[in-house]
């Protein structure tokens, strides 16, 4: 029997089943070759059920062999990181609804009126402000938008060997161009200044949202990133907890619930080694360090978020599976929006980046990791190919009307 979503967009249901649409016809046949340490070309093959014999491509089964060599079925493997700690499952996207708008309180980053969430050239008088002031986004995060941007663990060298860090949010001084999830900017390691700070990060496989003790009794927050096995400070560091870590206040905007600044990533570095030594953060079992740029965007935008759609530039991009819904409501409901948001076909340690748009009266749902590349187009997609487990419906012949 097919298998349904839900998404509740305005706090109307809608279900929908997916249909797998042929990637072939989709983008091309494409071939995939791998390559050994040598540069040489390798050949698929399966293993029998028993370990016992290699055959070519068209043998029975990928093989997953216990150290001893018995037969492991998939359902009895667990999800470890690098070093060994189980990861958390992530339940299967079709196992609860795909809420598309935020809670009550909470606003969605990219639609909302940027005042509401940011603090930025036009409403900051030149100055940062105490965190929390504007509204948080739905993963109840404050100010990922504005105030001060955020340094992230992500850099870039450039040919002569340069290392630059990228810094996410934009700040107190960006204009509303530049104060939007997708921007990002760049710093040497030893850059200080009065728009530059941070925002915590540790990896957690609790789903509840921890606040730490620093000395003097300077509360942190930390709120769990769902799906992402990770939490994220609720408010950038503020200046009273970088003087309870560091023993000192660098800002030049003093005040104690303002966002620290003019601190540079080489400092940050620095703060994280003296916080991670803390009594309370050993006890708390969290690992703080900075996010990723990519870890940061996605709490900036709380997962699910909308944004103008540009189909042109959105599908010229190769994508793990597409899929037709088969709701024309939600295709109306959806409009000329793009909605992102993680999703597991099946229950797992880490959902995939999914966006949901509607084009010619239909609504496609993109799941995977884009890779920018010449598109075929859906109007040259032809039919929809049934797939075990994860499509239904008889094949027909389909006009899409997408590009």
């Amino acid at each position: 029997m097919a298998r349904a979503l839900t998404f509740d967009l305005g706090g109307t249901a809608f279900q929908a089943e997916p249909v797998k649409l042929d990637r072939d016809k989709l983008y091309g046949k494409t071939e995939i070759v791998a390559m050994d340490a040598a540069g040489a070309p390798c050949r698929k093959a399966w293993l029998d059920p028993d370990g016992s014999l290699v055959v070519p491509a068209s043998g029975t089964a990928n093989a997953t062999l216990a150290a001893d060599g018995t037969w492991l079925d998939a359902d009895a493997l667990t999800y470890v990181d690098e070093a060994g700690n189980e990861l958390p499952t992530v339940p299967s996207t079709f196992d609860a609804p795909v809420a598309l708008t935020p809670p009550d309180g909470a606003v969605a980053i990219a639609t909302a009126p940027l005042g509401e969430v940011a603090w930025f050239a036009d409403n900051s008088g030149g100055t940062t402000h105490p965190v929390g002031q504007k509204r948080p986004n739905s993963f109840g995060l404050y100010d990922a938008l504005g105030n001060v941007a955020e340094w992230t663990s992500t850099q870039e060298e450039n040919e002569d060997g340069t290392v630059w860090c990228i810094l996410r949010g934009g700040s107190w001084r960006s204009t509303a161009e530049y104060c939007v999830p997708c921007a990002a900017d760049t710093g040497l390691p030893s850059l200080r200044d009065d728009f530059i700070g941070l925002r915590l990060c540790a990896e957690s496989a609790s789903a509840a949202p921890a606040t730490l003790s620093l000395p003097g009794g300077v509360e942190l927050a930390m709120v769990p990133i769902p799906g992402k096995g990770h939490s994220m400070g609720r408010f950038p560091v503020t200046q009273a907890q970088w003087e309870a870590v560091m023993g000192e206040n660098p800002a030049k905007f003093n005040g104690a619930e303002n966002p620290v600044e003019n601190v540079s990533w080489d400092d940050c570095r620095e703060f994280l080694e003296k916080l991670n030594a803390l009594p309370a953060a050993k006890a708390s079992g969290l690992v703080f360090r900075l996010p990723t740029a990519e870890e940061s965007e996605f709490a900036c935008r709380a997962g699910t978020m909308a944004e103008e759609a540009d189909e042109e530039a959105f599908l010229d991009h190769v994508w793990d599976s597409v899929y037709q819904l088969s709701n024309p409501d939600l295709a109306a409901a959806v409009g000329e929006r793009i909605f992102r948001f993680p999703f597991n076909y099946r229950a797992g340690p880490a959902p995939r980046e999914a966006c949901l748009l509607a084009s010619g009266g239909v609504a496609w749902l993109f799941a995977g990791d884009p890779v920018a590349r010449e598109f075929v187009g859906l109007e040259q997609a032809g039919e929809l190919e049934e797939e075990p487990e994860e499509a239904s419906g008889e094949e027909e012949e389909l006009d899409f009307g997408m590009m």
